[in-house]
């Protein structure tokens, strides 16, 4: 008997050559094939595998090959790789010596030819593909009673009680009869030569014998499935009564030693056996009933009378309704520390924020179910399109020669100086074109008088007040217009940032003060997974808090809280769990109404 085992699959499973397994599976050997076109499929299996990321160290590292541990699709994409390993090796098992092969995800139970070492063969497996390499586990001999190694430890959970005391004389001699085992999982084989096998529990030598202590405070029913699952798997492990039998011993020592009363142990083993060798009774076919699933945090009786009430009212109401209880524990180790990296404040998702004006305080609360970083700056790129860009000194130039075209005005110098000098005289071409064709004819047979000191322009024109938008009440001269003071009056402002709505409610409140948001202003208040809790909690806030710059007072319909939770809560809690007097008609109220409730 051997156990080869696999080294580091997941991580070195070839993505690449899995994916064309898939696809030849789904298109090639399948019929008829997926509705999906092939390079779309690979599409998505390149996405949801290669295109993967984890955080180490405060940094982010792309997955390059090989799945990451703990992602769902890893048993999945092993499980195909392997199969398709098996398939084209398997049948040269035989030839290298292989009798019997039965494996599970990477661990392999295999029974070899004596005649072949079982070193070799794992090596020669290891050459059937680069990504896999093979480790084996042989045999071994034994004289101990639990088959244990020779010269193993001794287990840390020895116990001393009434049932797991020194067996007698007679059981104490066969210890000394040498027996084949080996370890395969949870498993201990035993090779009975001419005989066959058995089979009984097998536990590490790490293993410290501790459960769920019987004073803990969580549900009766864990504690009944800690107990109920060691002896489910002594049943379906043990092949023999004598096994079984050493296997219950064991189990009532680990109870006793973890704070379990005797007859609580022996009610969960009478059970199981019950429920194995009793031959269930015929019962008359019921109509099927809907399972309803309720979560109900677990804080010792009144949660167990909650839960009672709420089954029977159901079981009352909707008899073809079932209700099945699962409590909660809240209060959880985990929570206390973390083995994992903290993720990053702005790559968190399903979060409530709060946004704090640097300038004014002014608050602004929201929430998001995508990363903190993406809401950021979804709010931040309306603010940078508003703000005005930096402005450029040109650089001077060496035997640079005048600029030949004259600047009209000094609104045009500021055109320059805000905007390209190819986007202003194309603007301005535009608007001469709007300009009457009297008033074009006239400039070009204008007069020029000039003087020693400077250049007088006379233009002979008539313009209407529609086409100048001018609602003036004074009429200007025609022979005193000048078409450059048409042009400097007819001038629009920048459409872009004109025309442009803001939508964030941070980049209404910069257009209105100019008061700028960045990043380090944003912070985290709550967290939530569903998405239906995240809105609660943030309608909750906005009550609460009453930020003045959300346009809304709540996302979601309040029912419970309609004004948000208010400051004295515990203290109203307080004084109406107060016992009443009875003597009173507030107190008969009272009285009355708690037993509604």
């Amino acid at each position: 008997m051997v156990s080869f085992d696999i080294v580091s699959l997941y991580t070195n499973i070839p993505l690449a050559e899995t994916i064309q397994i898939i696809l030849d599976h789904l298109y090639k050997d399948r019929t008829p094939p997926t509705t999906i076109p092939r390079d779309d499929m690979k599409k998505l299996l390149e996405f949801a595998t290669q295109d993967s990321h984890f955080l180490f160290n405060g940094k982010i590292y792309d997955q390059k090959d090989g799945v990451s541990m703990g992602s769902p699709l890893a048993p999945l994409l092993a499980e195909i790789f392997l199969q398709d390993f098996e398939k084209k090796h398997l049948p040269s098992f035989k030839e290298k010596g292989i009798v019997y092969w039965k494996r599970y995800v990477d661990d392999t139970f295999v029974l070899l030819d004596p005649k072949v070492s079982a070193k070799e063969i794992a090596a020669q497996l290891s050459q059937c593909h680069p990504s896999l390499k093979f480790t084996c586990e042989e045999e071994y001999t034994t004289i101990n009673k639990d088959l244990s190694k020779e010269g193993s430890s001794q287990k840390k959970f020895t116990h001393k009680n009434q049932y797991t005391a020194e067996k007698k004389r007679s059981t104490e001699e066969k210890k000394s009869t040498p027996r084949i085992a080996l370890s395969f999982l949870d498993v201990l084989v035993e090779r009975q030569p001419n005989i066959g096998f058995e089979s009984r529990k097998y536990r590490k030598e790490t293993f410290t014998g501790l459960l769920t202590k019987w004073d803990s405070f969580v549900p009766k029913q864990y504690k009944y499935n800690a107990i109920s699952t060691m002896v489910y798997r002594a049943t379906r492990i043990c092949s023999t009564y004598e096994a079984l039998h050493d296997e219950f011993d064991i189990i009532r020592g680990l109870a006793l030693d973890n704070g379990y009363p005797v007859a609580f142990v022996e009610s969960i083993i009478r059970r199981q056996l019950n429920l194995i060798y009793t031959p269930p009774a015929i019962t008359p076919t019921e109509p099927e009933t809907d399972t309803v699933v309720l979560r109900v945090p677990y804080y010792g009786k009144p949660s167990q009378t909650y839960a009672k009430r709420v089954t029977a009212a159901v079981a009352k109401q909707y008899p073809l309704k079932q209700v099945r209880v699962v409590y909660d524990v809240t209060a959880r180790i985990g929570q206390n520390f973390t083995t994992k990296d903290q993720i990053p404040t702005e790559l968190k998702s399903g979060v409530v924020y709060e946004a704090t004006c640097p300038q004014c305080k002014e608050q602004y609360i929201g929430k998001t179910c995508r990363h903190l970083k993406t809401r950021m700056n979804e709010h931040l790129s309306e603010q940078k399109k508003l703000l005005p860009p930096p402005v450029q000194e040109p650089e001077p130039k060496l035997n640079s020669k005048l600029s030949s075209k004259k600047v009209v005005g000094n609104h045009n110098l500021h055109m320059m100086m805000t905007r390209s000098k190819a986007r202003m005289i194309k603007h301005e071409t535009k608007q001469r074109k709007l300009l009457p064709k009297a008033l074009t004819e006239s400039a070009n047979s204008q007069q020029q008088i000039e003087t020693p000191n400077k250049t007088t322009t006379e233009t002979k024109v008539h313009i209407t007040r529609s086409k100048t938008r001018k609602k003036s009440s004074i009429k200007p001269d025609p022979k005193k217009l000048d078409p450059d003071e048409i042009l400097q009056q007819g001038i629009p402002v920048d459409k872009t940032a004109n025309q442009m709505i803001p939508k964030s409610a941070l980049t209404k409140h910069f257009v209105s003060t100019g008061h700028a948001f960045t990043t380090n202003d944003f912070n985290i208040l709550l967290s939530d997974r569903h998405r239906y809790r995240l809105l609660i909690k943030e309608s909750i806030l906005i009550r609460q808090r009453e930020p003045k710059l959300n346009g809304t007072d709540r996302s979601i319909p309040l029912y419970i809280f309609p004004d948000g939770i208010p400051k004295n809560a515990n203290k109203a809690y307080t004084q109406a769990t107060r016992p009443p007097d009875n003597h009173t008609d507030t107190g008969m109220q009272a009285k009355f109404f708690s037993k509604q409730i």
